[in-house]
């Protein structure tokens, strides 16, 4: 094994003994495990290698120790560990002598962008406490975007970045499975009205499809690719474990995007025309054996009327504040539910300041995700190709469960963004002549997607009330 090869091993290795380290000593004594935890993180990340920080900071957002060990109850340990990670590797950076700076992907500033707009929604309203509380909870899923982006700048640290999502998110579908015949989670957790959940960010059935669909496509990449058969016949397990948890989800949003994304990837591997047919056979096939609700998707049953009234009152929020919106997380503060909608709850809370903002973040994200699917060839990029083709299905497959859900600052659709940065970042450097990272048309598109899409949703409520 050659010394590379090796340090990939053993910091991986390194990264998933400090999470399971410090939760078995938490059974123990808590300050003994604290102050072992970030003695262990702090010298691995400042003397090895800053990456460990960010898979170890993954491993605790899926696994969730804090939500079922007692010694962790109620402190904001995403937060601290975020914190933490960041201040080791400036450290690290600075006795590297090496400058640590943000790429010029316009995500980077467009996500800077979005974080003031959550500000702004507050402090327009003349409401500070909203904006540093608001502020505060999106704060850790600000911080491991730029963890992301600042530190995956190779495609072997891509790869073991999406190797680990992949294994936690088989974690998390194995849980499910679990619960699902057992009727408790292994963490205790008790299936919501017949449909599997997680912990914490995953206590949702519909968190836990998204969670699931934005790794299947590269598990299922990982098994239609070349490659050596063990790692094939892997990423086969856990597409058919993957899927079959969406099932058992009884996400309609999860099982509708599994749908949609079954045609692109017939579309792409078939041909337009042949795939396009194939696929909506499959989306038939998956539509009828689907969870029973799948069948209640209309504008005359209750849940759709709810659905209806919310986007309704949305229009309504935009329409008296226009700029800045009503505030982050205030959208339950005038009605009764959530809007079950992330474009429409965006712009009620944001305006069309965060709006344009979340919808550019996006829209880059997949057009350079397509353009170097396209056009990143195995000799000067390696696998670049099949990780962007993987992250554009995973955010179309998040828009379209988005449609019907509200999750506008879910760490899911901000973990894809900030790979997308990474690939688009390796790429150019990597790619002789330039590549244009963002066009003139690319913000026409943003400004027609952000308006358009309200002018559309009130010709579909004129016509659904």
């Amino acid at each position: 094994m050659s010394k590379a090869r090796l340090l990939r091993v053993l910091v991986l290795l390194a990264a998933t003994l400090l999470a399971l380290s410090f939760s078995a000593l938490l059974f123990q004594s808590q300050k003994i495990a604290i102050v072992a935890f970030v003695l262990g993180l702090g010298m691995t990340v400042i003397f090895l290698e800053p990456f460990v920080g960010l898979l170890n900071y993954l491993i605790f957002l899926y696994v969730r120790p804090q939500e079922f060990i007692m010694g962790l109850a109620g402190m904001p340990v995403m937060m601290i560990l975020g914190a933490m990670t960041i201040a080791f590797t400036i450290l690290h950076m600075a006795l590297k002598r090496n400058p640590l700076g943000l790429s010029r992907a316009p995500q980077n500033y467009l996500m800077l962008w979005f974080m003031l707009a959550i500000a702004m929604s507050h402090l327009a309203n003349v409401n500070l406490h909203g904006a540093t509380e608001s502020m505060r909870r999106f704060l850790p899923t600000f911080m491991l975007f730029f963890m992301i982006t600042t530190m995956i700048t190779t495609q072997r640290r891509l790869r073991v970045f999406f190797y680990l999502l992949s294994i936690l998110t088989v974690f998390l579908a194995g849980q499910g499975i679990y619960q699902y015949y057992t009727g408790v989670g292994i963490a205790g957790q008790e299936l919501f009205q017949g449909r599997i959940v997680s912990l914490g960010i995953f206590s949702d059935p519909n968190d836990m499809a998204l969670a699931l669909l934005i790794v299947l496509p590269f598990c299922f990449r990982e098994f239609t690719e070349r490659g050596p058969i063990i790692r094939r016949a892997i990423n086969l397990v856990f597409t058919i474990t993957i899927i079959t948890t969406v099932f058992m989800t009884d996400s309609r949003g999860g099982i509708l995007s599994l749908g949609v994304l079954t045609l692109f990837v017939t579309a792409s591997k078939l041909g337009w025309k042949v795939g396009l047919a194939v696929g909506a056979i499959a989306f038939a096939g998956i539509f009828v054996l689907g969870p029973s609700r799948m069948g209640t998707i209309s504008t005359d049953e209750s849940s759709g009327y709810a659905r209806i009234e919310a986007w309704t009152v949305a229009l309504e929020l935009v329409r008296s504040r226009p700029i800045f919106g009503v505030g982050a997380q205030m959208f339950t503060d005038y009605h009764v539910r959530t809007a079950h909608n992330s474009y429409l709850l965006c712009v009620a809370e944001l305006g069309m300041f965060g709006l344009f903002a979340w919808v550019m973040l996006i829209i880059l994200s997949i057009k350079n995700m397509h353009y170097i699917s396209r056009y990143a060839t195995p000799e000067q990029n390696g696998r670049l190709g099949l990780y962007a083709d993987a992250i554009k299905l995973g955010l179309i497959g998040f828009l379209c469960a988005s449609m019907f859900l509200s999750r506008t600052y879910i760490e899911m659709l901000f973990i894809l963004l900030a790979m997308s940065v990474s690939v688009t970042t390796i790429f150019v450097r990597n790619t002789e002549g330039k590549y244009k990272l963002v066009e003139k048309r690319d913000w026409q598109m943003g400004l027609l997607i952000s308006i358009g899409g309200l002018i559309f949703m009130k010709f579909f409520l004129i016509w659904a009330w």
